[in-house]
C-alpha cells in the first residue's frame, strides 16, 4: 500500500510540474494533506505494530518465564533423578548384599538340617544302644542281686555253723579243762581226743576262711552293683 501511494504521489508531482500556478498551489496543498494522511496512517500502523510487538514481547517474556520455570523444574527433576539413581544403586548394592547373606543363610540352614538329620539318626542309634545297654545292666544287676542274696544266705549259714562249731569247741574246751582239773591223776587224753580237737580247730579255721572269702566276694558284688546302678540312666533308676 505504501509503494502504491508513493507511485501515485510521484505521478501527482509530475502532473503539478506541468500545471499552471494556481493549480500548483492547490496541488501542493493536496499533496501536503495526502502526506499528512499518509503520516497518520503510518503512525497508526507503527503504533499497531508497536502494540503488536509489545504483545509479542510480553508473550515472549511470559514464554521465557515459563521456559525458565520449566528449566528449573527440569533441573530439579534431574537432581531428583540423580538422587533416585544413587539411591537405586545403593539399594541394588544392599539387595545384592542381602541376597548373598540370604544365600549363606540358606546354606547354613541346609547344613543345620543335615546336621540335625545326622544327629537324629545318631540319637536313634544311641537310644537303641542305650536300651540294649540298659537291658544288659538290668540283667547284670538282677544277677548280682541274686548272687549277693545267695552270698548273704551262705554267709548267714556259715555264720550259724561257725557259731555252732564255736559253741561246740568252747564246750569241748571247758570239758577238757574239767577233765584236766578233776582227773589229773588219770592218764592223758587219747590220741583220738587230740585228733578231735585238732579236727574241730581246723574246721573252725576253714569256716572262718570261707566266711572271709564270702564276705570279700559279697563286698565285691556290692561294689559292682553300686557301680552299675550309678552308670544306669535316670529313667532306668526311677
Amino acid at each position: 500500500m505504501l509503494v502504491l501511494t508513493t507511485a501515485c504521489a510521484g505521478i501527482f508531482v509530475l502532473a503539478i510540474c506541468r500545471a499552471p500556478g494556481s493549480t500548483l498551489a492547490l496541488a501542493g496543498f493536496v499533496l501536503l494533506v495526502h502526506a499528512k494522511q499518509e503520516y497518520n496512517a503510518l503512525t497508526t500502523r507503527m503504533r499497531e505494530m508497536s502494540a503488536k510487538y509489545d504483545t509479542m514481547a510480553a508473550e515472549l517474556r511470559e514464554h521465557i518465564s515459563t521456559v525458565q520455570a520449566e528449566c528449573a523444574r527440569n533441573r530439579a527433576l534431574t537432581e531428583e533423578n540423580r538422587e533416585y539413581i544413587n539411591r537405586s544403586l545403593t539399594m541394588q548394592e544392599s539387595i545384592y548384599t542381602l541376597s548373598e547373606d540370604l544365600s549363606k543363610a540358606r546354606e547354613a540352614v541346609a547344613q543345620h538340617d543335615t546336621t540335625i538329620a545326622d544327629l537324629k539318626e545318631r540319637n536313634l542309634g544311641l537310644e537303641s544302644a542305650i536300651k540294649d545297654k540298659d537291658e544288659q545292666i538290668s540283667k547284670a544287676a538282677e544277677a548280682l542281686d541274686k548272687e549277693v542274696a545267695r552270698g548273704k544266705a551262705a554267709i548267714s549259714s556259715l555264720q550259724r555253723e561257725l557259731q555252732e562249731k564255736s559253741k561246740e569247741a568252747q564246750d569241748w574246751k571247758e570239758y577238757s579243762k574239767y577233765r584236766e582239773y578233776h582227773f589229773s591223776a588219770r592218764p592223758s587224753p587219747t590220741r583220738q581226743q587230740d585228733a578231735s580237737e585238732l579236727s574241730l580247730t581246723g574246721i573252725i579255721a576253714e569256716k572262718n576262711q570261707r566266711i572271709q572269702e564270702l564276705q570279700d566276694r559279697l563286698s565285691e558284688c556290692c561294689s559292682q552293683l553300686t557301680s552299675i546302678k550309678a552308670e544306669m540312666p535316670v529313667h532306668t533308676k526311677l
